[in-house]
This record gives C-alpha cells, structure tokens and sequence, in this order.
C-alpha cells in the first residue's frame, strides 16, 4: 500500500519539471533564433498569477492551482522578432526534442521496467518524458487557451511549405 502512495506522489511530483523541461526545450530554440525575455506559463493564462519565479533570465508563472492541471504549458517572449514559418516549426520542435532527448537518456532498461514500483521516479520521469515528446506534437488547438499545439505548428509550416512547391 505505501509503496503505491509514494508513487502516486512521486508521480505527481515529477509532472511540472518535466513540463518545464518542455518549456524550456522552445525556449533554448527561441534564444538561439534572437528573441529574449522568456516567460514559461504553468495554469491557463487568465487565471489569477498568483506565484511569479525567476530563474536566471527566465521568468515561470503560476496561475490558478486548479488551472495547472487542466491546462497545457506555455511559453512566451517578452521580446520577440516573428521567427520565419521554418524557425517558427523549430521553436515548436524544441519542447518535445527537450523531452524526448530525456526519455532516450532513460535508456532501455528503464523504458520497459520489471517491476515499476520499485523505482518510481525513474518510472514516471520515463512516463512524463514521452507524454511531454508525443502529445503536444497532436495537431490540436487547445480549446482551454485557443493556443495551437506544437504539432499544429510543425505541421501549418509544412502545409504552407507544400503549398508553394505546388504552386511552382
């Protein structure tokens, strides 16, 4: 019974560095493309902030405790040059390589435990890792915020690209 207890806290726990990790994969892209001031967004944006952090150049708000958990992270750019359709696709990209580099990081033997339960932290870090790599890269709008998802993104930018080859 305790051993489910502490998996469920530690499953808990693991969720938002995870999804910060995501966050910080776009921003890494995005201050490589120029832009600055960044601002990682945890609970839907009109929600009251109610806890701001700063990390180095990075800004992480909390809105609404009931918000975190229904509504996707976000990021932004206090100051930010539009990046081109291909570097706007490789911003998008960045979250989900972020967590798909720790997922690979895993390794095997952690992909596929025996016994789950004897090693929660390793099993909901593989856990997050993936659903943070393959979710977000669903083509969606998500209907909390109207925010495009980063496959959505990714997959506009090929469309477009598409597009114009066709229309050669």
């Amino acid at each position: 019974m305790t051993q489910y207890v502490v998996f469920y806290l530690v499953f808990l726990a693991t969720c938002f560095p995870v999804a910060i990790l995501h966050e910080l994969g776009h921003i890494l892209v995005g201050w490589l493309q120029g832009a600055r001031g960044p601002v990682i967004r945890l609970g839907h944006p009109k929600s009251r902030c109610w806890s701001v952090l700063r990390v180095g150049p990075c800004e992480v708000r909390l809105h609404g405790l009931v918000t975190l958990w229904t509504t996707p992270a976000g990021f932004l750019f206090r100051q930010n040059q539009s990046p081109s359709p291909a570097g706007a696709a490789l911003r998008a990209a960045g979250g989900p390589l972020a967590c798909a580099l720790l997922f690979a990081a895993m390794g095997p033997q952690a992909w596929w435990p025996s016994q789950p339960f004897t090693r929660p932290l390793q099993t909901c870090l593989v856990f997050w890792s993936l659903a943070n790599t393959v979710i977000p890269l669903i083509p969606v709008t998500w209907p909390h915020t109207g925010a495009s998802s980063d496959g959505l993104v990714i997959w506009s930018v090929v469309l477009q690209a598409l597009r114009r080859r066709g229309e050669r």
